[in-house]
């Protein structure tokens, strides 16, 4: 279990709760843990949850390996294999989340109320929709196309996206971050004894030049990070360089920190209870974030269709003293 990796000497973390701002000691088979998130949920039968128990606890266990090796390589640096399966560790900790879910849910959710306005512009594009859906499935809509646009201008019309669009998305969304991790640059930050990286629920940290306002693995100038052990964080960057391995202080390793805690959804994480108030404090998330991931607004809608934009919002960042990345 990758929380495993940050533990203190009884095997727990400290995790802080931004939701209502408080410390807790706990075991990691407990932390973010969301029962059935990864479950398939068909109408009438029961759950499947074959998804999480096999396929990704056998991906979670091959990522697993990738990072040791990088951690701790044994035969210089580490080939493709490995670095294949740390690029997609970190791909998946960035698509599994349940901030992801609900961006991928919102995503799907507009585009068919979109759909369903486009045709309730009249009857006779209702119509045309009931037809095309009852030729490519074989299922009879026995609702009147008068009905259908009555209840949508009325906004009578329940929405409900099912969990298929998310759980496709988690692989769709992983493999095309680990296509981009692999080909930049690598550094594996290596910590000073006494100190170490903190953990949050969004482990993937995505940090933009300062002044920078977008947001983005290929936003020019961003540094991207992710802890992969108490002692060891990996610090991407362009342009693609070999991977090195560096030695940081603990204003470094500090900073980092803040801008770990600052990322957090909810759950900011760590072994010792004194350093995580303290990355807490500094990085702001004391106070629960009101501001989404991303933002979507329509900027253009017609009868025949509409133009949107979903911007990812920043976050408080932290730089160096002459305004570096770390």
């Amino acid at each position: 279990m990758y929380q495993n990796r940050f533990v203190n000497e009884r095997g727990l973390l400290w995790v802080y709760n931004r939701v209502n701002g408080t410390y807790r000691e706990l075991h990691p088979s407990v932390i973010c843990c969301e029962k059935d998130m990864y479950a398939v949920k068909p109408e009438g039968k029961g759950k499947d949850q074959r998804l999480e128990s096999i396929v990704l606890a056998q991906l979670d266990g091959d990522c697993a390996t990738g990072v040791r090796s990088v951690i701790s390589p044994l035969t210089g640096l580490p080939g493709l294999y490995v670095s294949s399966l740390v690029s997609f560790f970190v791909g998946l900790q960035y698509s599994r989340l349940p901030s992801m879910r609900e961006y991928v849910t919102t995503i799907w959710e507009r585009g068919i109320k979109e759909r369903m306005r486009l045709a309730a512009i009249n009857e006779g594009r209702m119509q045309s929709e009931i037809d095309a859906y009852e030729r490519s499935t074989g299922n009879k809509i026995d609702v009147p196309a008068k009905t259908l646009v009555d209840t949508f201008r009325r906004d009578r019309l329940k929405l409900v996206v099912s969990e298929i669009p998310f759980l496709r998305s988690v692989f769709d969304t992983a493999k095309v971050v680990a296509e981009t991790v692999i080909r930049v640059s690598w550094q594996v930050l290596r910590a000073p004894a006494g100190t170490g990286f903190i953990l949050c629920d969004a482990p993937v940290v995505v940090v933009p030049s300062q002044g920078v306002r977008q947001v983005g693995f290929h936003v020019p100038g961003t540094v991207t990070y992710i802890p992969l052990a108490r002692g060891h964080c990996l610090r991407l960057s362009r342009p693609y360089r070999r991977l090195k391995y560096r030695d940081v202080d603990v204003v470094t390793v500090a900073l980092i920190n803040l801008n770990i805690a600052a990322n957090s959804d909810r759950f900011v994480m760590g072994p010792d209870k004194g350093e995580l108030e303290n990355a807490v404090a500094l990085s702001g998330c004391a106070i629960t974030n009101t501001i989404p991931r991303v933002t979507f607004k329509r900027l253009q809608e017609t009868d025949r269709g509409s133009f949107d934009t979903a911007a990812i919002n920043p976050r408080s960042y932290f730089y160096l003293p002459d305004g570096r990345t770390p």
